[in-house]
C-alpha cells in the first residue's frame, strides 16, 4: 500500500488516513491534518469527510453540483407556492452567477448561528457589551457538559442599536461542523431563539412559506404541518407528522 501522495510505502495503517472518494491511503504527515483532526476523521461515528489533495477538486465540484441543485429546488417551491405574497425578488428568473453568489454566501454564512431575543447588554463600553454578549452565549449556546470542544470565536450585534429593540446575535464558530454541532444540542429556553446565520434569499423563502402556511390553516387545511430542515420549513402532510422536527428559528 502506498501514499497517494508521496508515492511512498505506508509501513502501518495508523500512519495514514483514507480519502472518502479514491479510497486511497494517505500518510497522516501529507494529510497536513492536526492531531485532533486524525482522531476524528478515524472516529467511527464521525460526521465529517476527508479528501486527498488529487480528490479535493472533484469533491468541491460535486459538492458545489448539489448545493446548485438544492438552490433551484427551493426556487421552483417558491415558483410554484399557493401563496399571493411572494416577493417579487423570489420569483424573478436568476442567473446562474446569482446562483452561484447564493451558493457562496451560504458557504460564507455556514459557521455563524444567530440567537434571537437576548436582552442588551447593560455594560456602558462597547468592548465590555461585546464581552457580556460573548459570555452569554457561550453558556445559553454551548453545553456545559460537551467532552468536545466548541468554540465560538465572536459574537456581533446585528442592527443599530435602539432602545425599542432587540437586535439579534451573530455568533461565529470555528467551523460549520461545530456550528451544526451547537445547534443540535440547543435546548430552547424562555424567549430565546437560535437559527442558523441565512441570507436573504432564504429568508424570504421561510417567510412565504410561513405565510402560505398560515393563510392554508385560515382556509380550512387541517392536515398540514410545518417541517424544518436544517432551519428551512416545508409544508408537509399530516402523515409525516413522525418525522417533523421542532424549529429552532422563530
Amino acid at each position: 500500500m502506498t501514499c497517494v501522495i508521496c508515492k511512498k510505502k505506508v509501513s502501518r495503517s495508523a500512519d495514514c488516513v483514507t480519502c472518502d472518494l479514491c479510497r486511497g491511503a494517505v500518510h497522516t504527515e501529507c494529510a497536513d491534518l492536526s492531531r485532533a483532526e486524525i482522531e476524528c476523521i478515524r472516529s467511527k461515528s464521525r460526521k465529517i469527510h476527508f479528501y486527498c489533495a488529487n480528490c479535493d477538486i472533484v469533491a468541491t465540484i460535486n459538492n458545489l453540483k448539489e448545493e446548485l441543485a438544492g438552490v433551484k429546488s427551493e426556487l421552483n417551491e417558491l415558483k410554484n407556492s399557493q401563496g399571493k405574497v411572494i416577493h417579487q425578488d423570489s420569483v424573478k428568473k436568476l442567473s446562474d452567477d446569482d446562483i452561484l453568489m447564493e451558493i457562496e454566501d451560504r458557504n460564507h454564512r455556514a459557521a455563524n448561528l444567530v440567537l434571537f431575543n437576548l436582552p442588551e447588554s447593560s455594560e456602558m463600553n462597547s468592548s465590555e457589551r461585546k464581552n457580556d454578549d460573548m459570555f452569554r452565549c457561550r453558556k445559553i449556546v454551548i453545553p456545559e457538559n460537551k467532552n468536545n470542544v466548541v468554540n465560538s470565536q465572536n459574537c456581533i450585534r446585528l442592527g443599530k442599536f435602539d432602545n425599542d429593540k432587540v437586535r439579534p446575535v451573530k455568533i461565529i464558530f470555528e467551523n460549520p461542523h461545530q456550528a451544526i454541532d451547537a445547534l443540535r444540542t440547543y435546548k430552547r429556553s424562555d424567549n430565546l431563539y437560535l437559527n442558523r446565520d441565512l441570507t436573504p434569499r432564504q429568508q424570504n423563502y421561510n417567510f412565504v412559506i410561513r405565510t402560505e402556511f398560515k393563510n392554508r390553516l385560515e382556509k380550512g387545511e387541517d392536515n398540514i404541518f410545518l417541517k424544518y430542515v436544517n432551519g428551512i420549513p416545508k409544508i408537509v402532510p399530516k402523515k409525516n407528522l413522525k418525522n417533523m422536527q421542532i424549529p429552532n428559528s422563530q
